[in-house]
Protein backbone atom coordinates (compact mmCIF):
# COMPACT_ATOMS: atom_id res chain seq x y z
CA UNK A 1 0.00 0.00 0.00
CA UNK A 2 2.83 2.39 0.92
CA UNK A 3 4.63 1.62 -2.39
CA UNK A 4 1.47 2.31 -4.41
CA UNK A 5 0.92 5.54 -2.45
CA UNK A 6 4.49 6.79 -2.98
CA UNK A 7 4.32 5.93 -6.67
CA UNK A 8 1.14 7.97 -6.98
CA UNK A 9 -1.00 5.06 -8.10
CA UNK A 10 -4.59 4.33 -7.10
CA UNK A 11 -4.89 2.03 -4.11
CA UNK A 12 -7.73 -0.50 -4.53
CA UNK A 13 -10.32 -0.27 -1.73
CA UNK A 14 -10.28 -4.08 -1.39
CA UNK A 15 -6.56 -3.98 -0.58
CA UNK A 16 -7.04 -1.36 2.17
CA UNK A 17 -9.93 -3.28 3.72
CA UNK A 18 -7.98 -6.58 3.65
CA UNK A 19 -4.92 -4.92 5.26
CA UNK A 20 -7.12 -3.25 7.90
CA UNK A 21 -8.76 -6.59 8.77
CA UNK A 22 -5.37 -8.32 9.05
CA UNK A 23 -3.98 -5.56 11.31
CA UNK A 24 -7.12 -5.56 13.50
CA UNK A 25 -7.00 -9.33 14.03
CA UNK A 26 -3.28 -9.04 14.92
CA UNK A 27 -4.20 -6.36 17.55
CA UNK A 28 -2.06 -3.74 15.78
CA UNK A 29 -4.93 -1.50 14.64
CA UNK A 30 -8.14 -0.35 16.31
CA UNK A 31 -10.72 0.83 13.76
CA UNK A 32 -12.92 3.71 14.95
CA UNK A 33 -16.43 4.39 13.66
CA UNK A 34 -18.36 7.57 14.41
CA UNK A 35 -21.98 7.76 15.45
CA UNK A 36 -24.52 8.13 18.23
CA UNK A 37 -26.61 5.20 19.45
CA UNK A 38 -28.88 7.70 21.25
CA UNK A 39 -29.88 9.22 17.89
CA UNK A 40 -29.47 5.94 15.96
CA UNK A 41 -26.71 7.42 13.79
CA UNK A 42 -23.87 5.30 12.47
CA UNK A 43 -25.16 2.07 14.06
CA UNK A 44 -25.36 0.25 10.71
CA UNK A 45 -21.81 1.38 9.83
CA UNK A 46 -20.57 0.03 13.18
CA UNK A 47 -22.25 -3.34 12.59
CA UNK A 48 -20.81 -3.51 9.06
CA UNK A 49 -17.33 -2.72 10.45
CA UNK A 50 -17.67 -5.51 13.07
CA UNK A 51 -18.55 -8.01 10.32
CA UNK A 52 -15.77 -6.78 8.04
CA UNK A 53 -12.83 -6.28 10.41
CA UNK A 54 -13.35 -8.31 13.57
CA UNK A 55 -12.11 -11.93 13.65
CA UNK A 56 -14.50 -14.80 13.08
CA UNK A 57 -14.10 -17.88 15.36
CA UNK A 58 -12.03 -19.50 12.58
CA UNK A 59 -9.56 -16.58 12.61
CA UNK A 60 -8.76 -17.17 16.28
CA UNK A 61 -6.54 -19.84 17.81
CA UNK A 62 -8.11 -22.97 19.29
CA UNK A 63 -9.06 -22.38 22.93
CA UNK A 64 -7.29 -24.22 25.72
CA UNK A 65 -8.87 -25.69 28.85
CA UNK A 66 -8.09 -28.26 31.55
CA UNK A 67 -9.46 -31.80 31.51
CA UNK A 68 -10.79 -32.30 35.10
CA UNK A 69 -10.15 -36.07 34.91
CA UNK A 70 -6.47 -35.87 33.93
CA UNK A 71 -5.58 -32.24 34.90
CA UNK A 72 -3.93 -31.93 31.49
CA UNK A 73 -4.39 -29.12 28.96
CA UNK A 74 -6.74 -29.73 26.05
CA UNK A 75 -7.45 -27.59 22.99
CA UNK A 76 -10.83 -27.30 21.31
CA UNK A 77 -11.22 -26.18 17.69
CA UNK A 78 -14.19 -24.05 16.56
CA UNK A 79 -15.73 -27.02 14.75
CA UNK A 80 -19.32 -28.31 14.79
CA UNK A 81 -18.06 -31.91 14.80
CA UNK A 82 -15.91 -31.43 17.93
CA UNK A 83 -17.31 -32.29 21.41
CA UNK A 84 -19.58 -29.54 22.78
CA UNK A 85 -18.05 -26.92 25.09
CA UNK A 86 -19.15 -23.41 26.07
CA UNK A 87 -18.45 -20.72 28.68
CA UNK A 88 -21.27 -18.94 30.56
CA UNK A 89 -20.15 -15.30 30.71
CA UNK A 90 -23.26 -13.57 32.09
CA UNK A 91 -26.45 -14.31 34.02
CA UNK A 92 -29.58 -12.22 33.41
CA UNK A 93 -32.92 -12.26 35.19
CA UNK A 94 -35.86 -11.88 32.81
CA UNK A 95 -39.31 -11.22 34.33
CA UNK A 96 -41.00 -13.61 31.84
CA UNK A 97 -38.42 -16.33 31.09
CA UNK A 98 -36.70 -16.28 34.50
CA UNK A 99 -32.95 -16.87 34.79
CA UNK A 100 -31.11 -16.56 31.46
CA UNK A 101 -27.52 -17.83 31.13
CA UNK A 102 -25.58 -16.15 28.31
CA UNK A 103 -22.80 -18.31 26.84
CA UNK A 104 -20.29 -18.54 24.00
CA UNK A 105 -19.91 -21.91 22.24
CA UNK A 106 -16.22 -22.73 21.67
CA UNK A 107 -16.71 -26.13 20.02
CA UNK A 108 -19.49 -28.49 18.89
CA UNK A 109 -23.19 -27.87 18.44
CA UNK A 110 -26.00 -27.20 20.91
CA UNK A 111 -29.57 -28.41 20.47
CA UNK A 112 -32.44 -29.24 22.82
CA UNK A 113 -31.17 -32.85 23.00
CA UNK A 114 -27.58 -31.94 24.01
CA UNK A 115 -26.62 -33.23 27.47
CA UNK A 116 -25.02 -30.40 29.42
CA UNK A 117 -22.42 -31.12 32.10
CA UNK A 118 -21.03 -28.47 34.46
CA UNK A 119 -17.60 -29.88 35.50
CA UNK A 120 -16.94 -27.07 38.03
CA UNK A 121 -20.06 -28.00 40.02
CA UNK A 122 -20.07 -31.70 38.95
CA UNK A 123 -23.74 -31.35 37.95
CA UNK A 124 -25.75 -32.22 34.84
CA UNK A 125 -27.98 -29.41 33.58
CA UNK A 126 -31.29 -29.55 31.76
CA UNK A 127 -31.75 -26.90 29.08
CA UNK A 128 -35.10 -25.09 29.31
CA UNK A 129 -34.87 -23.39 25.89
CA UNK A 130 -32.24 -22.00 23.50
CA UNK A 131 -32.33 -18.36 22.43
CA UNK A 132 -30.35 -15.62 20.77
CA UNK A 133 -30.86 -12.12 22.16
CA UNK A 134 -31.90 -9.31 19.84
CA UNK A 135 -32.19 -6.19 21.96
CA UNK A 136 -34.78 -6.98 24.62
CA UNK A 137 -36.29 -9.83 22.56
CA UNK A 138 -35.40 -13.51 22.87
CA UNK A 139 -35.46 -15.32 19.53
CA UNK A 140 -36.06 -19.08 19.94
CA UNK A 141 -33.50 -21.29 18.12
CA UNK A 142 -33.51 -25.02 17.41
CA UNK A 143 -29.70 -25.23 17.54
CA UNK A 144 -26.53 -23.13 17.80
CA UNK A 145 -23.09 -23.76 16.29
CA UNK A 146 -19.42 -23.36 17.24
CA UNK A 147 -18.62 -19.65 17.65
CA UNK A 148 -22.22 -18.62 18.35
CA UNK A 149 -23.28 -16.52 21.33
CA UNK A 150 -26.65 -17.50 22.78
CA UNK A 151 -28.70 -17.86 25.94
CA UNK A 152 -30.30 -20.76 27.79
CA UNK A 153 -33.19 -20.55 30.22
CA UNK A 154 -33.59 -22.11 33.66
CA UNK A 155 -30.11 -23.59 34.18
CA UNK A 156 -30.17 -24.58 37.83
CA UNK A 157 -26.50 -24.76 38.85
CA UNK A 158 -24.64 -22.64 36.28
CA UNK A 159 -23.26 -19.25 37.33
CA UNK A 160 -21.02 -16.66 35.66
CA UNK A 161 -17.67 -18.09 34.54
CA UNK A 162 -18.80 -21.74 34.55
CA UNK A 163 -17.96 -24.14 31.71
CA UNK A 164 -20.63 -26.33 30.10
CA UNK A 165 -19.47 -29.34 28.10
CA UNK A 166 -20.11 -32.86 26.83
CA UNK A 167 -20.10 -35.33 29.80
CA UNK A 168 -17.95 -37.82 27.82
CA UNK A 169 -15.34 -35.13 26.99
CA UNK A 170 -15.15 -32.80 30.01
CA UNK A 171 -13.11 -29.58 29.91
CA UNK A 172 -12.88 -26.53 32.18
CA UNK A 173 -12.04 -23.13 30.68
CA UNK A 174 -10.38 -20.41 32.81
CA UNK A 175 -13.15 -18.39 34.52
CA UNK A 176 -13.52 -14.62 34.05
CA UNK A 177 -11.61 -12.65 36.70
CA UNK A 178 -13.59 -9.75 38.14
CA UNK A 179 -12.14 -6.75 40.01
CA UNK A 180 -12.38 -6.86 43.79
CA UNK A 181 -14.87 -4.45 45.44
CA UNK A 182 -13.35 -1.20 46.69
CA UNK A 183 -16.26 0.54 48.47
CA UNK A 184 -18.85 -0.74 50.96
CA UNK A 185 -22.13 0.70 52.19
CA UNK A 186 -24.49 -0.57 54.88
CA UNK A 187 -27.76 -1.65 53.26
CA UNK A 188 -31.20 -1.47 54.94
CA UNK A 189 -34.74 -2.04 53.65
CA UNK A 190 -36.52 1.31 53.12
CA UNK A 191 -39.70 -0.11 54.74
CA UNK A 192 -39.85 -2.38 57.74
CA UNK A 193 -40.85 -5.93 56.84
CA UNK A 194 -39.37 -5.76 53.31
CA UNK A 195 -35.97 -7.15 54.34
CA UNK A 196 -36.55 -10.53 52.65
CA UNK A 197 -37.62 -8.85 49.41
CA UNK A 198 -34.54 -6.58 49.40
CA UNK A 199 -31.96 -9.27 50.19
CA UNK A 200 -33.42 -11.90 47.85
CA UNK A 201 -33.37 -9.26 45.07
CA UNK A 202 -29.74 -8.41 45.87
CA UNK A 203 -28.81 -12.10 45.72
CA UNK A 204 -30.26 -12.32 42.20
CA UNK A 205 -28.45 -9.14 41.14
CA UNK A 206 -25.18 -10.63 42.45
CA UNK A 207 -25.70 -13.55 40.05
CA UNK A 208 -25.88 -11.00 37.21
CA UNK A 209 -22.87 -8.97 38.40
CA UNK A 210 -20.22 -10.98 40.30
CA UNK A 211 -18.22 -7.81 41.08
CA UNK A 212 -20.93 -6.97 43.67
CA UNK A 213 -20.75 -8.73 47.05
CA UNK A 214 -22.99 -8.86 50.11
CA UNK A 215 -21.49 -9.62 53.53
CA UNK A 216 -22.29 -9.27 57.22
CA UNK A 217 -19.92 -7.37 59.52
CA UNK A 218 -19.59 -9.62 62.63
CA UNK A 219 -18.73 -6.64 64.90
CA UNK A 220 -21.42 -4.12 63.92
CA UNK A 221 -23.90 -6.78 62.64
CA UNK A 222 -24.60 -4.58 59.60
CA UNK A 223 -25.11 -6.05 56.12
CA UNK A 224 -22.57 -4.49 53.73
CA UNK A 225 -23.08 -4.08 49.98
CA UNK A 226 -19.70 -3.75 48.22
CA UNK A 227 -18.94 -2.65 44.66
CA UNK A 228 -16.58 -0.69 42.37
CA UNK A 229 -17.74 2.79 43.39
CA UNK A 230 -20.65 4.91 44.63
CA UNK A 231 -22.21 5.07 41.15
CA UNK A 232 -21.99 1.26 40.87
CA UNK A 233 -23.89 0.87 44.17
CA UNK A 234 -26.47 3.49 43.06
CA UNK A 235 -27.06 1.52 39.85
CA UNK A 236 -27.58 -1.67 41.92
CA UNK A 237 -30.06 0.19 44.16
CA UNK A 238 -32.06 1.51 41.17
CA UNK A 239 -32.03 -1.95 39.49
CA UNK A 240 -33.35 -3.48 42.71
CA UNK A 241 -36.24 -0.99 42.70
CA UNK A 242 -37.10 -1.30 38.98
CA UNK A 243 -36.68 -5.09 38.60
CA UNK A 244 -37.89 -6.42 41.94
CA UNK A 245 -39.93 -3.52 43.37
CA UNK A 246 -37.76 -3.49 46.52
CA UNK A 247 -36.43 -0.18 47.87
CA UNK A 248 -33.31 -0.06 49.98
CA UNK A 249 -31.32 2.65 51.78
CA UNK A 250 -27.50 2.85 51.63
CA UNK A 251 -25.68 4.36 54.62
CA UNK A 252 -22.07 4.80 55.66
CA UNK A 253 -21.00 1.69 57.62
CA UNK A 254 -20.59 1.96 61.38
CA UNK A 255 -17.00 1.98 62.65
CA UNK A 256 -16.32 -0.65 65.32
CA UNK A 257 -14.27 1.29 67.90
CA UNK A 258 -12.13 -1.06 69.96
CA UNK A 259 -11.04 1.38 72.70
CA UNK A 260 -13.16 2.44 75.65
CA UNK A 261 -12.73 3.97 79.15
CA UNK A 262 -12.97 1.15 81.65
CA UNK A 263 -12.18 2.75 85.07
CA UNK A 264 -11.40 5.99 86.90
CA UNK A 265 -7.68 6.89 87.03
Amino acid sequence: IMTLYLEGEDIPEKMIRAALRKATIANKTVPVTCGSSYKNKGVQELLDAIVEYMPSPLDKKAVTGINPKTDEEETREADDNAPFSALAFKIMTDPFVGKLSLFRIFSGMLSGQTTLYNPGKDKTEKCGGIYILRGKKQVVKESLHAGDIGAMAKLQYTSTGDTLCDPANPVIYPPIEYPKPCISKAVYAAKQGEEDKVFSGLQRLMEEDPSVTLSKDPETMETLLSGQGEMHLDVIRSKLASKFGANCVLKDPKIPYRETIRKTV
